[in-house]
């Protein structure tokens, strides 16, 4: 988590440095008792037959593929996004159905959460099962669900209030200052019992942490502080053994990047028996309370691992526990860090964080971070597009220099980083993305099958400012996922608070014309139930209608596109598993009624000589109509044009 960095930028933190001493022996004799065998006698794909591990520097699967994985942090059971969400009178647990549902949407394989120690231990380490551990369950349980792989650092020290002061909490972290965690005995005994005893609580399908398959790893700490390197291996190597005494034998990693550039550090922890090292990138730096504009693609051109000729840490895996251009609303950075991460060797990469869906009209939780499929729709599909890379550039991979490595392609994957445009562009063949309009027609039109966009292309034309996602279920059968339009309202990265309202939520009728030759321009459609009901699906159901010329007019929803009206029969698609799923990733929360806003910058002036640039952003849930007002430098009277 990055709040440490936002603590240390507004200089409210001091840590002192005290001489290491070694944890009782015995704390780590007495580790966990290992799982219970039986734990693993389960059906279905709860069976795991072996674990992720890392050979040769390289994390592999349990079939031993090399691992991919792109994806997110998310927080919501705990601290600012548990109390903010109680405060609003929100359920938790569906705020969390909704936002895992939006990220198997964007195509997230990979999640990744530091846990709030001191929301979930009592001071002695003992672990509290509470409300914050039933609803992290409860994620955990739904990120299954939505084939979605895990990641979990235990510890991370941090306080639970940011950005409030931090109540009063019951952990054994809070006496101790980050420095002590790694010095003092009995903050070292407390972290070796509370690891013991998470590692043998079982999730909600009975399975202990230790032994849940869909966890990928433990990340053992998150950002510790270090004030001498040759203590660290066997701090470290501690931590390890209690973890392997508790059952666990996924692989561990341990933060390298948070101490600078300090390769005595490095070279330490790199000795002691860790499989892995995680680092972050911000890039643009953290906290700067307004938006930053320009051109920063060259800030993202290359990643530079100042560790990567350190022969102990060749042979250790490497993730990206966090990263953001923060403080940028651009979207076209997350597919140019993608592919740098790769091209530096990595194999995870979390984003954070994912803002609930629920807190995201204010960006409150974490005001320097902005990323929701409703609210940010054009950085979500760059992340989409970025997951792509991820996925599809080969790890070590060569990179063109800057600016040249703005258009970039492996295999049929192919990529436009446009600054200019504000637009990031995926053409892969039976994929086409883009993260705002776009004249670029894909290479094969006919052969695309997903389409995911902001704004129009040569298939898509839309005004709507939402996101959309077509997908091909069959020759002549697509299904049409639109969503509201989003209005913004101010810069996002001011100072948090739940009563500032950066952006609103609409739902407008709106044309959408579409262009794809397995439909023809006479297709047929209609409207389907939002999966969140069964009950309602009869009452959502929408008679069919005709296309004229490709065009439809419609609101947010989930559609059937067919090039018969026989084919909108959709009982045996939608009672499918295939329908099934499609049904449940669209979810939308109930807007409420929002008034007209327009939002418009009027220049002060402007010479004769030169045409009048007039933008506006507009939002309603209905027809309205805009005029433009302007005078004459010297004359009384305005003149008006409808827009």
């Amino acid at each position: 988590m990055t709040r440490n960095k936002f603590t240390q930028l507004f200089g409210a933190l001091s840590l002192s440095a005290f001489g290491i001493l070694a944890a009782n022996a015995g704390e780590v004799a007495n580790a966990a008792e290992m799982a219970n065998a039986g734990e693993l006698a389960i059906a279905g794909e709860l069976q795991a037959s072996s674990d992720y591990h890392v050979k040769n520097g390289v994390l592999l699967a349990p079939n031993g593929e090399e691992v991919a994985l792109f994806g997110v942090n998310y927080s919501l059971p705990f601290a600012f996004g548990y109390r903010s969400v109680a405060e609003l009178g929100l359920d938790h647990r569906e705020a969390i159905a909704m936002d895992v549902a939006h990220l198997a949407r964007l195509g997230v394989t990979a999640y990744r959460v530091h846990l709030w120690d001191k929301l979930l231990t009592d001071r002695d380490g003992n672990l509290l099962n509470n409300e914050h551990l039933a609803l992290f369950d409860f994620l955990l349980q739904q990120l299954r669900q939505h084939h979605i792989k895990v990641i979990i650092t235990p510890i991370a020290w941090w306080g639970s209030g940011y950005p409030a002061p931090d109540p009063a909490e019951p952990g054994f972290a809070v006496p101790y200052s980050k420095n002590q965690m790694n010095e003092q005995p009995k903050a070292i005994a407390a972290q070796h019992r509370y690891l013991q005893q998470l590692m043998a609580h079982k999730n909600l399908d009975g399975v202990s942490y230790a032994k849940d398959p869909n966890i990928v790893a433990f990340e053992l700490f998150n950002e510790p502080k270090h004030a001498k390197a040759e203590p660290v291996t066997d701090y470290v190597n501690q931590l390890i053994a209690t973890m392997r005494a508790a059952g666990v034998t996924k692989p561990l990693f341990y933060n390298i990047s948070e101490q600078g550039n300090w390769p005595e550090f490095a070279d330490a922890l790199c000795a002691s028996n860790i499989d892995g090292i995680a680092y972050q990138w911000y890039p643009t730096g953290l906290l700067k309370n307004s938006s930053i504009h320009g051109n920063v693609l060259g800030s993202v051109a290359s990643y530079h691992n100042p560790f990567a000729d350190i022969a102990k840490c060749q042979t250790k895996a490497k993730m990206i526990y966090e990263f953001d251009a923060a403080d940028v609303a651009q979207t076209v950075m997350y597919p140019a860090m993608a592919r740098s991460f790769r091209s530096a060797g990595f194999q995870w990469a979390t984003q954070f964080a994912y803002d609930p869906a629920a807190l995201a009209a204010s960006n409150a939780e974490y005001n320097t971070h902005y990323l929701n499929l409703l609210y940010t729709p054009g950085k979500a599909i760059s992340l989409l597009i970025a997951g792509e890379v991820f996925r599809q550039t080969p790890r070590q991979a060569k990179l063109p220099a800057y600016p040249a490595s703005n258009q970039f392609a492996h295999g049929s994957l192919q990529v436009l980083l446009n600054q200019a445009e504000d637009l990031a562009l995926l053409d892969s063949g039976d994929k086409f993305y883009h993260s705002n309009s776009t004249t670029t027609a894909p290479k094969q039109p006919k052969r695309v099958a997903h389409i995911a966009g902001v704004g129009s292309s040569s298939l898509v034309q839309y005004q709507g400012s939402g996101a959309y996602f077509l997908d091909q279920i069959s020759p002549d059968l697509w299904q049409l996922e639109v969503y509201p339009d989003v209005l913004t309202l101010q810069d996002p990265f001011q100072n948090s608070s739940l009563k500032r309202q950066v952006a609103t939520l609409y739902a407008p009728s709106r044309t959408m014309t579409i262009d794809l030759a397995s439909l023809g321009q006479q297709f047929y459609w209609r409207k389907v139930a939002d999966g969140k009901n069964a009950a309602e699906s009869s009452a959502q159901q929408q008679k069919p209608a005709q296309a004229q010329q490709g065009q439809i007019q419609l609101t947010p929803g989930r559609y059937l596109l067919a090039k018969t009206a026989q084919l909108l029969d959709s009982q045996q698609l939608l009672q499918s598993q295939q329908g099934k799923q499609l049904a449940a990733n669209f979810q939308l929360p109930a807007l409420k009624p929002t008034p007209m806003q327009l939002q418009h910058q009027p220049l002060r002036q402007w010479t004769l000589a030169e045409p009048l640039p007039v933008c506006a952003q507009l939002g309603s849930n209905n027809n309205a109509e805009v005029t433009l007002y302007w005078r004459m430098l010297g004359e009384k009277n305005f003149q008006s044009k409808p827009m």
